[in-house]
C-alpha cells in the first residue's frame, strides 16, 4: 500500500466532513467555514451516540460524503443506504466512493436519488438520517411525505 499515493487521492477530493482512515491518512474539509461546522458535527454525534444502530437498516438522506453513513455502519447497522442527489451539491461525489473503499465498507450508495422520489425505493428502514437537508428543500411537506413512506410503522 503506497500511503503517499492514497493521500494524494484523498487530497484530490472536495470533502465536506473530515475523515481519519487510519495509517495517518486523513481527509480535510474544504468548506470555508469548517470551524463553525465542527461543533455542530460533535453535537450531532453526541445525539446519535444515544441511538442503537445494532442490526438496524439505515437510510442516510443527503449523505454527501457519507460521514454519518459510515458512523451508522461502525455502530453496527445491518445495512446502510447512503443516498444523495448529486445534482444538488458542489461536490462531484467521488469522496463517498473513496471513503467506502478506504474503510472497506459495505454501505450501499445511490447518488441519483432525490428526496422527492424516495417512494421509488419501495423499501422501509428502521432509522432514517436526514441531516443538513431540510433548509435546502423547495417543498418540505412533500419531502417529509416521501420520508414517511420509507419508515416502518
Amino acid at each position: 500500500m503506497d500511503l503517499a499515493r492514497l493521500q494524494a487521492r484523498i487530497d484530490d477530493v472536495t470533502w465536506y466532513h473530515e475523515f481519519e482512515f487510519g495509517n495517518g491518512l486523513k481527509a480535510k474539509s474544504t468548506t470555508p467555514d469548517v470551524e463553525i461546522h465542527r461543533p455542530m458535527w460533535r453535537f450531532v454525534e453526541e445525539q446519535l451516540d444515544a441511538v442503537d444502530f445494532r442490526g438496524k437498516s439505515v437510510l442516510d438522506i443527503g449523505c454527501w460524503d457519507g460521514y454519518w453513513s459510515f458512523y451508522a455502519e461502525r455502530r453496527g447497522a445491518r445495512s446502510v443506504l447512503a443516498a444523495d442527489d448529486g445534482s444538488q451539491n458542489w461536490s462531484a461525489g467521488q469522496g463517498l466512493h473513496l471513503a467506502k473503499e478506504l474503510y472497506g465498507s459495505h454501505i450501499e450508495i445511490n447518488q441519483r436519488l432525490s428526496v422527492y422520489d424516495l417512494t421509488s425505493l419501495n423499501r422501509k428502514f428502521d432509522i432514517i438520517l436526514f441531516l443538513g437537508v431540510y433548509y435546502h428543500l423547495l417543498d418540505p411537506f412533500y419531502a417529509l411525505a416521501q420520508i414517511r413512506h420509507c419508515c416502518h410503522a
